[in-house]
């Protein structure tokens, strides 16, 4: 908690990276969330909420063939 931000929270979670085979090639993908809120009212609350749809998007984007718009990546 602070004076100019209020009740914060930071949620870091992770799953077994995911090994996908072609051939002879090997991919790892770490897989990693990360959720902050600053002045949150139900930090806890919405942390949850958050992370399960994080993990929900992240589930349908690799699903789809973890397509990436350019303009989009960091």
């Amino acid at each position: 908690r602070s004076t100019r931000a209020g009740d914060c929270l930071i949620l870091y979670a992770n799953r077994e990276s995911e090994v996908v085979r072609n051939g002879q090639m090997e991919t790892v993908y770490p897989r990693h969330l990360m959720v902050v809120l600053l002045g949150s009212t139900n930090r806890f609350g919405e942390g949850a909420a958050l992370m399960q749809r994080g993990w929900q998007l992240y589930d349908q984007w690799a699903a789809a063939g973890r397509m990436a718009d350019p303009k989009k990546v960091l």
